[in-house]
């Protein structure tokens, strides 16, 4: 057997080492490049949901909002009772989205409530208006500067949920219970529109609120009958059949007499600033999964008239 010198040995000892480290090394390295792939691929998939996410939302709102007054329309036959919104669900991109449409103009409008000046106040009017709710939201108003120049029936001191209510996040003010809406306040309360009440839609409890001086017991139990035998009934409609019952009622002067039509017809003038057949603003909301957590997307459409500006707008959680 031949041995080495001893400073060869060390030599050979020397490049095993350096050897190990460079292994050692390069598969630091490559477990780096390996996480770092993993994170990059993994940010790319979290993009492209978003991505989707992004235009299946874009996609909903071209669909149901445009059509927003025949689904709400449609939802109310075989006899069921009239409702404010519309929940619906649709797959795109193998993406589940859950859209609720509703119309604005058949809830208790804060703005108009304000202009109104109700004696009790709006805090007391939102509480008698969630008193029933699964998920009662905790008031907290704060009004802002309606927008100089903007032409609105009703000036626009709130235009989002954050100014009429605290710590709201979309799935309370959704009662978005792991994907199944159920009631909640929103069904009744908004803050966008005109401010006149599609009568042919709100709740009683919301026409209380809304039409408190406006019209008296009689009259409303009058227009919900009317409602109820004829689901597509118009203002004109009612005010018809209110003729009708004044008609047979006894008058000191006969009911065709022009003072007595006048008279009519000034006492019309609140009612029809007050209520309307017809709406004009509409919203959706577009919810869905991307893996990580649920995304919320709500969209306001108000149509112009010559008494109120067109406007949108746009909130995303």
């Amino acid at each position: 057997m031949t041995l080495l010198p001893s400073h060869r040995r060390r030599a050979c000892g020397m490049a095993l080492l350096v050897v190990l480290v460079v292994i050692a090394l390069a598969g630091t390295v490559l477990t780096m490049l390996a996480r770092q792939s993993c994170e990059r691929a993994v940010l790319a998939a979290q993009e492209a949901s978003a991505l989707q996410g992004r235009w299946g939302q874009t996609g909903c709102r071209a669909v149901y909002l445009p059509v927003a007054e025949r689904l709400i329309d449609e939802a109310r036959r075989d006899g069921a009772p009239p409702t404010t919104a519309v929940r619906r669900s649709i797959t795109l991109g193998g993406v589940r989205f859950d859209v609720v449409v509703a119309d604005e103009q058949a809830k208790a409008n804060a703005n108009r409530l304000l202009a109104r000046g109700k004696s009790d106040g709006l805090a007391q009017s939102l509480r008698r208006l969630m008193a029933d709710q699964r998920r009662p939201l905790a008031i907290r108003l704060r009004p802002g500067q309606p927008r100089p120049g903007l032409i609105s029936k009703a000036p626009q001191h709130y235009v989002s949920f954050d100014q009429l209510f605290d710590a709201a996040p979309p799935e309370v003010l959704l009662a978005d219970d792991r994907g199944a809406a159920v009631a909640s306040a929103i069904d009744r309360v908004g803050c966008w529109g005109s401010g006149q009440l599609n009568v042919r839609r709100a709740e009683r409890l919301v026409m209380h609120e809304m039409l408190e001086g406006v019209l008296n017991e009689r009259e409303l139990d009058l227009l919900l009958r009317l409602r109820e035998e004829s689901p597509q009934f118009t203002l004109d409609d009612f005010f018809a059949r209110l003729r009708e019952l004044d008609a047979a009622e006894p008058h000191e002067e006969s009911p065709t007499d022009k003072a007595a039509a006048a008279r009519r017809e000034e006492q019309q003038r609140p009612v029809r600033e007050a209520v309307t057949d017809t709406s004009r603003c509409h919203s959706l909301w577009t919810v869905y999964g991307d893996g990580a957590r649920r995304r919320y997307r709500l969209d306001v459409v108000q149509e112009g008239d010559p008494e109120n500006d067109a406007q949108e707008w746009l909130f995303t959680w």
